[in-house]
């Protein structure tokens, strides 16, 4: 496989930039020959390769799925569907869910599931009750500075330091202690690092993390959600390093929060993938921090995707670099535009690749290629690339 990435190597000492005018959108205008998403892990689909934004978005966010409804989906033993778990986590409202609990749903689903379901999930379904009336406070206070002119928010708006601080850590350190699902009682401690993050008590947050997350031997998607507060907290404290560390440990194991941990590792170290990759240790970390470092620093990725190779010839990240680079090549190939000049030094733009170039009339073609799932067949990546 590796005679694949050293003729991409060959191929990329011919690259030549070709730029548009100024008032142009390459994605828009371009047409893929090489469909980028047959990528098999489609949590990497907003690091493809894309010129008019920061991270790609011409996908479907419905092929990401969401870690925590995964896990919520598990607790009720698969007794919903991913829709009726999403439904029932992030939509039916608290008092629905009271009314479960009083034995009188009105709510379509929750009538579904009977009365019943309450008292075999009552901890859950307690805990949700709880979170969804937190939620909408669930944001950090604004302070403003020097640099604030340019933005002024909303006075009214809710945050967490609407809440009566004492009121709410007492009810949750409770409710914490009387949990007894492990997985539920992390919840609980969640919420308490959150809390405090918001609240900007960015001790109490580090403090919570240690007193009510690590000592519950969970390292699954809870864990990461308060990791990520945790990291946030530590940021506030300028203790960078480990912020940033933390927040890689998120980017690593949290499928939806790639994006976000990517953009929270930046803010909190300005050389935050180099110092990543000293801290790397195993295989996966040390991959996954040349992948940052080739994401970052585009021009030459042959070099980051060698090291890669050499750590796991298989590796979906690996793969990800890959299409990004078939698709940088095809674009410097097959240029938009191009310039010529006549003999009076007038300037004309002419519109390149006009076969394969995407008009308004089959953009929406373009955007259907690019989501839709590639059929799996009896071939490799590296031989489709």
């Amino acid at each position: 496989m590796k005679k694949y990435i050293l003729s991409l190597a060959v191929v990329s000492l011919f690259y030549t930039n070709s730029n548009a005018c100024a008032w142009s959108d390459p994605d828009y205008e371009y047409f893929n020959l090489f469909t980028q998403s047959i990528i098999k892990d489609k949590s990497y689909l907003p690091f493809l390769h894309t010129y008019s934004t920061r991270f790609f978005g011409d996908y479907n966010p419905s092929l990401i799925p969401d870690d925590n409804i995964e896990t919520w989906k598990k607790y009720f033993n698969n007794q919903l569907n991913y829709a009726e778990t999403q439904n029932l986590v992030y939509k039916v409202s608290m008092n629905d869910l009271n009314a479960l609990k009083n034995g009188t749903p009105t709510n379509p689903l929750l009538q579904k599931l009977g009365t019943g379901f309450y008292q075999k999930y009552k901890e859950g379904i307690d805990y949700l009750i709880e979170a969804k009336y937190l939620e909408p406070f669930m944001s950090i206070n604004y302070v403003e500075n020097e640099n604030s002119f340019y933005y002024n928010r909303d006075e009214n708006r809710k945050n967490a330091t609407s809440l009566d601080y004492n009121k709410t850590i007492a009810a949750l350190t409770s409710l914490y202690n009387a949990a007894r699902n492990p997985e539920i009682k992390q919840r609980y401690g969640y919420q308490l690092v959150r809390l405090n993050h918001y609240t900007r008590n960015y001790d109490s947050a580090l403090q919570a993390f240690k007193s009510y997350i690590e000592p519950i031997k969970l390292k699954g998607t809870v864990y990461y959600m308060a990791l990520d507060q945790l990291a946030g907290a530590q940021r506030g404290l300028e203790m960078n390093a480990d912020a940033n560390w933390n927040f890689f440990q998120v980017f690593m194991n949290r499928k939806d929060r790639k994006e976000s941990s990517f953009v929270s590792m930046k803010l909190s170290d300005t050389a935050s993938f180099s110092n990543i990759m000293k801290r790397a240790s195993t295989n996966e970390e040390k991959n996954m921090a040349y992948f940052l470092l080739g994401y970052e620093d585009f021009n030459n990725p042959i070099p980051i995707m060698d090291k890669m190779f050499d750590i796991n010839p298989d590796s979906e990240i690996l793969k990800v670099m890959a299409v990004r680079s078939i698709n940088e090549l095809e674009r410097s190939y097959l240029p938009i535009y191009y310039y010529t000049s006549d003999a009076f030094g007038r300037v004309s733009v002419y519109r390149g690749n006009t076969e394969n170039n995407a008009s308004k009339d089959t953009t929406s073609d373009k955007k259907t290629t690019e989501v839709k799932e590639v059929k799996e067949e009896k071939i490799s990546f590296w031989q489709k690339s």
